[in-house]
């Protein structure tokens, strides 16, 4: 009869397991034009070969539309901007230059276009009377300094001294998104965030540290929620093994206790392999194992992973080698093991469908 129960218990806590586990990240539907379908056609690109690309070159592209960590913010700030006023009386057109700082966010994701708007004494828009144009130069994604340049083109309704006017108000207006700083967002995005700014730095080696950083901090936050659920339901499930063996008067509930103070004491253990064990580990609660064929793609990545740790190490130990790091595929590995876990599903096999539509 105990076996039976202990059978029991071992599915229930499965199962729970598996549910506390996919609800470590909000998860969203994402409809993105992931790709120019002519420009795909002509290279005879696949969607992962498509997905590989922009996380390569622009990761944060993808990266602001599925992660629900990723919020916006409008602003509407008002500027003075800089134009160039030299023989102005010449001149139809004036370049400006205006750099805006904002600090909501510990880190930007994206900048919508910007729009100018002016005006005169008592709200009188006159921004029709300027033909504006107005672009990002180039963002500060860690420090919130946003860029702009642009130019003024006068129309002949106007008076040139307009731009100069003291009693006009001008105002750019955008949406930032990113990581706000007053809400609580997992370590692991936050790296992750940090290391897709790395690549649109140009810092391949920095970037691949971040991304392995997100990785060992997600696999944590994993042990985290098994050990917490082990501890925090211990009392509960000793009650489900009794309730089980209510039949057999003799029964005994020590091979429960044993069996749920050792999941205890193992996730408990901060010693392990991040990968090897802990990640191994926190995989077998949720039924998830090598020989699980469900799962195969998922663990031909984690052994990729493992083979790029090397390299990531390699730099770490301050070896002076010379190593062409493939961050579109390095990232992609990682963010399908993440995913697939939190989803309970191999994503690759399903080419990210829970994630890209």
């Amino acid at each position: 009869m105990s076996n039976d129960a202990m059978t029991e218990l071992k599915e229930i806590i499965r199962e729970d397991i598996i549910d506390k586990v996919t609800r470590m990240m909000e998860q969203q539907e994402t409809s993105f034009n992931l790709i120019d379908r002519n420009f795909q056609e002509q290279f005879s690109l696949t969607k992962k070969d498509m997905i590989v690309r922009i996380l390569d070159g622009n990761p944060l592209r993808l990266l602001s539309q599925i992660v629900p960590y990723i919020k916006e913010k409008a602003y509407h700030e008002e500027v003075s901007l800089n134009i160039d006023s030299q023989d102005f009386r010449e001149k139809f057109e004036f370049p400006f230059t205006e750099c805006i700082q904002i600090e909501d966010f510990s880190a930007i994701s994206k900048i919508s276009s910007p729009e100018i708007t002016v005006f005169h004494e008592e709200g009188i828009d006159v921004t029709h009377n300027l033909d504006i144009v107005i672009k990002i130069d180039r963002i500060n994604y860690l420090s919130g300094e946003i860029y702009f340049k642009g130019k003024v083109s006068l129309t002949r309704e106007v008076d040139d001294f307009i731009l100069f006017d003291d009693f006009l108000d001008k105002f750019i207006e955008f949406t930032a998104y990113g990581l706000l700083k007053n809400e609580n967002v997992p370590s692991w995005i936050e790296y992750l965030i940090e290391g897709c700014i790395n690549v649109e730095y140009k810092n391949k080696k920095m970037a691949l540290f971040n991304f392995f950083a997100a990785f060992d901090n997600f696999i944590e936050l994993l042990n985290k929620t098994v050990f917490d659920y082990y501890v925090e339901n211990y009392s509960y499930n000793i009650d489900l093994f009794k309730n089980s063996i209510l039949e057999d008067m003799d029964g005994d509930v020590s091979e429960a206790e044993g069996y749920l103070k050792d999941k205890i004491k193992l996730f408990g253990r901060d010693t392990r392999k991040i990968i090897d064990e802990k990640l191994r580990d926190a995989l077998k609660e949720m039924g998830i194992k090598g020989n699980n064929p469900k799962f195969e793609k998922m663990f031909t990545f984690i052994s990729k992973i493992k083979d790029i740790e090397k390299i990531r190490n390699t730099i770490g130990h301050g070896s002076k080698v010379e190593i062409d790091i493939d961050i579109g595929n390095c990232l992609y590995y990682i963010l399908t093991v993440i995913f697939s876990i939190l989803f309970y599903e191999d994503i690759e096999a399903n080419e990210w469908s829970n994630i890209i539509n």
